[in-house]
């Protein structure tokens, strides 16, 4: 690495990893176009840590992972039954929105073809990408992720239509849940770093900014169904729905960061601990999914412990791993943000008179919203803290158990 110590080169390393640039062909060209430049600064007289923050500096306004989207789009600038498929879903749930908003007839209609269609858009992704990738590990799993998702979206459709079977369809969702995203974890922890250039990391690097538009969509879609509650005190399953889905997604996403971690060489000390916390969270805040065959004491403990554990983790990486610039003010942010699921959390078992007022407060609830979204927008470019802060702002939308 020329004038770089490997602890330096690292240095460099953990930044593509923070900018989520996985493709291997760019991050490869990436990283030996840093090192040259750092070891031409340091060949000039300034020491790494001038020449590593003059080059954060230069590149702060070209945010790597658009060159990695825009890199990806060219690579990948065909018909695409994908992306049509993407449109005709959100057109149909715009419509059914709208539909349900107004009390026109045909919403549940519009809503049973926005499964329709969003189970279609699932599958086709999958048999693409499997197509594309046929020497690549992971088809099983990454047909597996599908066919959970399907039934998770078929569990929320039975359930705003009120249909039989929702019970059937939530206990086997979850469950799929509980088995196979520990099993994947487990999987490329046990690989022992041999799995860079897996299909699923792969597909997550290059599909990071779709999945959080989609959540940042739902939670559009929540938020116009269940505007009338903030007002009227009254709880619209529609929106809620909405909410619960896009915890779910930004949960599994959320968790699905920690896969690239196992696959660092050499192994860290830390990844146990990761594997173990990570999980631990996954399966608390998919107990709630349970519903009725759980006590709401225990779905309360579950819904709001998982999110402190959650924000720890976060906490870990930007005070211990992450080389961001803006460490401190995440750091900063994080002891603020946990304590919004310690105050959920007692008002919920019913600890204190005062977390329950806040709680149901609507002055509370919009300086909260505003707070969040502030998050959101100066730290848009810090991929682990910026779900985060979705993730908190569709849990701040759903009622206490």
């Amino acid at each position: 690495m020329g004038n770089l110590s490997s602890s330096q080169a690292d240095i460099v390393n953990l930044f593509l990893d923070e900018q989520g640039i996985t493709f291997s062909p760019l991050r490869e060209e990436l990283l030996d176009h840093l090192i040259s430049d750092l070891e031409s600064r340091m060949d000039s007289g300034m020491s790494f840590p001038e020449a590593w923050e003059l080059v954060q500096k230069e590149i702060s306004g070209h945010h790597l992972k658009t060159i990695e989207r825009e890199t990806m789009k060219t690579i990948n600038r065909k018909i695409d039954l994908t992306r049509l498929f993407s449109i005709l879903s959100v057109i149909l749930l715009a419509l059914a929105t709208t539909f349900k908003i107004l009390h026109f007839p045909g919403s549940g209609e519009l809503l049973l073809g926005f499964l329709a269609f969003t189970s279609v858009l699932l599958v086709t992704s999958t048999v693409r990408n499997i197509i594309n990738y046929p020497e690549s590990r992971g088809r099983l799993f990454l047909s597996l992720i599908t066919l959970t998702l399907i039934f998770f979206l078929l569990y929320l459709t039975f359930t705003i239509l009120h249909l039989p079977g929702r019970s059937e369809l939530q206990i086997i969702s979850s469950s799929m849940m509980l088995i196979l995203f520990p099993a994947i974890s487990i999987y490329f922890y046990r690989s022992g770093g041999k799995l860079k250039d897996h299909v699923i990391i792969g597909l997550l690097s290059r599909n990071s900014s779709l999945m959080e538009a989609i959540a940042l969509m739902m939670i559009g879609f929540g938020l116009v169904f269940n505007f009338s509650s903030w007002l009227t005190g009254e709880t619209v399953l529609v929106g809620i729905v909405f909410f619960i889905l896009t915890i779910i997604w930004t949960g599994l996403y959320a968790y699905s960061f920690t896969w690239p971690a196992y696959l660092r060489v050499p192994r860290e000390r830390t990844e146990l601990p990761l594997l173990i916390f990570s999980t631990t969270a996954l399966v608390l805040f998919i107990l709630p999914l349970y519903g009725e065959n759980l006590q709401p004491e225990i779905r309360n403990l579950a819904a709001f412990i998982a999110p402190i554990i959650y924000i720890g983790i976060i906490f870990y990486h930007y005070a211990r791993v992450s080389v961001s610039s803006n460490r401190k003010w995440i750091l900063t942010m994080c002891c603020l943000l946990v304590l919004y699921p310690i105050l959920r959390l007692s008002a919920g078992m019913e600890w204190s008179p005062m977390a329950i007022s806040m709680v149901h407060s609507l002055t509370f609830n919009i300086s909260m919203l505003l707070f969040l979204l502030a998050n959101l927008v100066i730290f848009r470019k810090e991929t682990y803290f910026r779900i985060l802060i979705i993730f908190m702002i569709a849990m701040q939308m759903i009622p206490n158990f």
